[in-house]
């Protein structure tokens, strides 16, 4: 049945993945004629995905989808697969990526030779193709203990409590095409460090605690500008119907880059070379799971 994956018992620690289109109005606004199309094939391609790595798709709102996992590694993969599984689907239309570029260029006018790089904008046609392609989904991904609710006319299952609340509020910081892991779901799916690159921790409002976020790392070459943190405070209407989502702003965000360096064209070099520089300046590259805690064990 289609609740076979849900997370049922409150007193395990379970996860939940929040995914969301960068940029889907202004998409709307700029390639509709694409865009009709490429949303069914984006609920396609995630309905899925949940299958294929047990997620239970407890809602979605417009273009978001919030996923419940009972194993935090089956969320990692899932979003893993997301977006190999989108860079490599050949039926995107080129008007998006155009669209894509077109917001690029709007939005790095103004901004430094260095922070320019971030962009796909900096990329030539070539280069592009090889890092991007079609809608640019970003996800975000925690784990810990809240509450379950089965809905007696439905029979579905609904999350709620902090562990929703910290989830959105990842996925709202996170680019297109970026994953970002928060620390306890690294700690609970034991990800390989090796496939991780640490953001720094992030003040979430309504969570004591600043959260240690992760950035997984996906399609090779893939670089991205600074967490989105005072983005994410615009996102609060939108995210407030599936889990009250605010964030507030951490000025000691990083950098990120994924995969690894394979003879690069000179564009994606210089990218990586600006992503590096602020990656060096980090006080560990490497990932400790010693400052890594999973949730504690809910008492009922």
């Amino acid at each position: 049945s289609r609740n076979r994956t849900a997370p049922k018992d409150e007193s395990d620690a379970f996860t939940i993945a929040f995914t969301d289109i960068q940029s889907s109005t202004a998409l709307w606004a700029e390639a509709p004629e694409a865009m009709a199309p490429a949303l069914d094939h984006h609920h396609a391609l995630i309905r899925r995905l949940c299958s294929k790595h047990n997620g239970y798709e407890v809602k979605t709102i417009g273009d978001a989808f919030m996923i419940a996992f009972r194993d935090a590694r089956d969320a990692v993969e899932l979003a893993c697969a997301l977006q190999f599984d989108f860079y490599s689907d050949k039926t995107w239309s080129a008007q998006i990526d155009h669209a894509y570029l077109e917001m690029d260029h709007r939005a790095t006018q103004t901004l430094k030779a260095e922070e320019r790089a971030m962009y796909s904008i900096a990329l030539g046609q070539e280069d592009y193709g090889r890092v991007w392609n079609g809608l640019r989904v970003r996800v975000g991904v925690h784990t810990g203990f809240g509450e379950i609710k089965k809905d007696p006319v439905s029979h579905g299952y609904d999350y709620y409590g902090t562990v929703v609340n910290t989830a959105a509020r990842t996925e709202a910081i996170a680019h297109g095409g970026q994953v970002i892991l928060t620390g306890a779901c690294v700690a609970a799916a034991g990800v390989d460090p090796s496939r991780l690159l640490e953001c720094g921790p992030v003040l979430l409002r309504g969570v004591n605690e600043p959260v240690s976020m992760f950035q997984l790392n996906t399609v090779p070459n893939r670089v991205f500008p600074f967490l989105r943190i005072e983005n994410a405070q615009k996102r609060d209407d939108e995210l407030d119907e599936i889990a009250s989502v605010a964030t507030s702003t951490d000025s000691r965000q990083r950098s990120t880059h994924s995969g690894t360096n394979n003879n690069l064209p000179l564009a994606l070099q210089y990218r990586r070379a600006a992503a590096k520089s602020t990656i060096l300046a980090m006080s560990a590259v490497t990932v400790s799971y010693t400052h890594l805690t999973l949730p504690t064990k809910r008492i009922v």
